[in-house]
């Protein structure tokens, strides 16, 4: 279902900035790959997987370090009990990211959480993400970055996504030992900051960001938080503020596979990284046409 319209904050497709001196100062240049909303399924009319094949050919082109996956990777969601089904489209996703042999670290998305039977409890909400990719959230270094990947799509009492409390604590002793100087990424689905809900409804809203964002975003005060990247919009959408780019990536699967999306083409965020510490980033069109029926 068609939910969002295109914004676009600044018209202009490459930013530079500056991460900040890093306690590593031998930090080498490097670039890695933001792909986000593939949304593999199993209709074989949106011929799917070979979108994917192809958004990762055309970042391995670009020598990329690594893919960081933004969720909605698989559409386990609507497929409520039918575990092996479930199983089944997630193994196939796992094997095509897994091909490429680029390393690969996977957000989860609203769609990958799987509703299961009493028969396979332990795979419901994420537990069939955590089957093959692991804890949903957790963070990893490289080059002198330091990044963070959140599981955005856990709910709070009233239902809204948030980041919740235990995800929470794991948080503040992931960062407390870190140097101020250190350059931070947030990769998280759901936003943490985005214009979608004033551009679209007039108003702001949690309905498409996390209902804790700013509590979360507080928690990285006296740090060098440089750049979160979200996903779930489907929208190529650049927003600077407090010091921080909140970049949006638009969808690979663009417009659900049928298409670009109200002006966002199929694509992924190229990031990149010199020898400076300064950084630039990209949307790249990766060149998915809709297939003939």
């Amino acid at each position: 279902m068609i939910r969002y319209l295109a914004i676009l904050i600044y018209t202009c497709f490459v930013f530079q900035s500056t991460f900040g001196q890093s306690a590593n100062s031998s930090q080498t240049k490097f670039s890695f790959a933001f792909l986000t909303d593939i949304h593999l399924n199993n209709d074989p009319v949106t011929k799917c997987d070979n979108g994917l094949k192809m958004a990762m050919n055309k970042a391995n082109e670009l020598k990329v370090d690594f893919f960081i996956l933004g969720g909605d990777n698989a559409d386990v969601d609507g497929l409520k009990g039918r575990f092996n089904t479930a199983d089944s489209l997630f193994n196939r996703f796992h094997s095509i990211i897994k091909s490429s042999n680029t390393p690969v670290y996977p957000c989860i998305g609203n769609h990958d959480r799987f509703w299961a039977d009493p028969t396979h409890a332990k795979y419901n909400n994420s537990g069939l993400f955590s089957k093959y990719f692991g804890n949903p959230y957790y963070s990893f270094d490289h080059k002198g970055v330091h990044f963070i990947v959140l599981n955005s799509v856990e709910t709070d009492s009233l239902g809204r996504y948030c980041v919740g409390p235990q995800q929470k604590q794991w948080l503040a002793d992931d960062i407390k030992n870190l140097l101020p100087a250190t350059p931070i990424v947030v990769t998280l689905h759901v936003p943490m900051l985005s214009m979608y809900s004033p551009a679209v409804d007039g108003q702001y809203t949690s309905s498409d960001v996390i209902s804790n964002f700013k509590e979360i975003w507080d928690m990285f005060q006296g740090y060098n938080l440089q750049m979160v990247l979200q996903g779930h919009q489907h929208l190529d959408e650049k927003i600077f503020s407090k010091g921080t780019w909140f970049i949006t990536g638009g969808a690979v699967s663009g417009s659900w596979w049928g298409g670009k999306y109200y002006g966002s083409e199929e694509g992924f965020v190229l990031v990149s990284i010199d020898q400076n510490n300064q950084f630039s980033f990209q949307y790249i069109d990766y060149g998915w046409q809709v297939p003939d029926k």
